[in-house]
């Protein structure tokens, strides 16, 4: 019988926690502005892909980037202190989204606020699989596919953390480095061929 040490046992209870089922997907873009700027587009959809969602289920308070154990999960927070320092400015969203705000303790960053008043009902509540909401913005901070987290405090309107859930990067205008370095080692081969040719004529 193998024995599970105590740390490590209360730290599969903590992962457990986490990863609390979602019927939701956060998907996002990347378009690099220049100057070290990129625009963020977000799109969070009710695609029940794991067959948890009921009719009337209602979210509020959705963090996205979200940086919690002071910069252990990635976001716009990089000071981990919920706005003071964050690096983020609102571009556009559209209703039931009333306004985007800064979320601090145990989960940090940039946060949708859905409804009149932050952390309350009404939320948002999906009536159809397909259901979804759009927002955008700007950051110095580039985050690229595999490292954004999202995670919701509020879901039905009952104060509980659903969990840190990845974000999927559908596509980005920014050149990852080994398609940088590959562009590079071509432009200097086709260089060298030229002076190459040059010499034998």
């Amino acid at each position: 019988m193998r024995i599970v040490h105590p740390l490590i046992g209360a730290m599969l209870v903590a992962a457990l926690n986490y990863a609390q089922a979602t019927p939701l997907r956060m998907d996002y873009q990347i378009t690099d502005l220049g100057g070290a700027t990129y625009r963020y587009e977000f799109k969070l959809t009710l695609d029940n892909h794991d067959g948890t969602w009921a009719v009337g289920n209602e979210w509020d308070w959705i963090i996205f980037g979200d940086n919690n154990f002071a910069g252990a999960l990635n976001g716009f927070d990089p000071d981990g202190n919920g706005g003071v320092g964050s690096d983020w400015t609102t571009l556009g969203f559209a209703a039931p989204i009333s306004g985007i705000t800064f979320s601090a303790g145990g989960h940090n960053g940039p946060t949708l606020a859905i409804g009149a008043s932050g952390v309350s009902l009404p939320g948002w509540q999906p009536t159809a699989v397909g259901e979804f909401l759009a927002w955008s913005g700007t950051s110095h901070i580039l985050i690229p596919d595999g490292d954004l987290y999202w995670s919701s405090i509020v879901t039905g309107g009952n104060a509980r953390t659903v969990e840190f859930e990845l974000a999927n990067e559908i596509s980005s205008s920014v050149p990852e480095p080994s398609s940088l370095a590959l562009l590079g080692l071509g432009l200097a081969g086709l260089s060298s061929l030229r002076r190459h040719r040059t010499k034998q004529h």
